[in-house]
């Protein structure tokens, strides 16, 4: 199965097994209708299966609460700090038109779109809050930020592998 992180638990909270789980995700409200975590160590091997018996929002906070029947002390809360919080690609929400996951962007290869010259391939993804920036590896290992917004980003294809571009002038000068 191949799944996705969201999430990951930071240790315990409280005396009676309540964990601490830091959302990595864009929908944290996911987790209120989840009926069990599937935990796995950061290696991406499977650890087990863990049911929920409540999920509390946290207002202002980076984190939520989790409970589950199996775990009644912060000893045992705290032996499962660190494991991800995994969903198979399927259970992912859908995206709007225009939106892609993260890690489907990794790898693609970008080109200009007026000379179809490669830029390089995407490296990583960051969020800064308005849009996020790509970050470009070009063939000779340097690295050139994009910004991910509609007036450069002119073609996203998944299904080959590959992103047209129209950089700002003077971007990479």
């Amino acid at each position: 199965m191949h799944s996705v992180v969201v999430g990951v638990l930071l240790g315990p909270h409280g005396i009676r097994g309540g964990m601490r789980l830091f959302a990595l995700t864009d929908v944290p409200e996911r987790f209120s209708s989840m009926k069990h975590l599937n935990l796995y160590e950061k290696n991406g091997s499977f650890v087990r299966q863990l049911p929920l018996s409540s999920v509390r929002m946290l207002p202002g906070k980076p984190h939520l609460l989790v409970f589950s029947p199996l775990v009644s002390t912060p000893e045992e809360a705290q032996a499962l700090k660190g494991l991800e919080v995994r969903v198979s690609k399927e259970e992912r929400p859908p995206l709007e038109e225009g939106e892609f996951w993260i890690e489907d962007l990794l790898g693609l290869e970008v080109f200009l779109e007026d000379t179809e010259e490669s830029c390089g391939v995407i490296c990583d993804v960051l969020p800064t809050g308005a849009s996020d920036v790509y970050v470009l590896r070009n063939p000779e290992g340097k690295e050139r930020m994009l910004p991910a917004v509609r007036s450069v980003i002119m073609e996203v294809d998944l299904e080959h592998r590959r992103m047209l571009v129209r950089p700002p002038e003077g971007l990479w000068d």
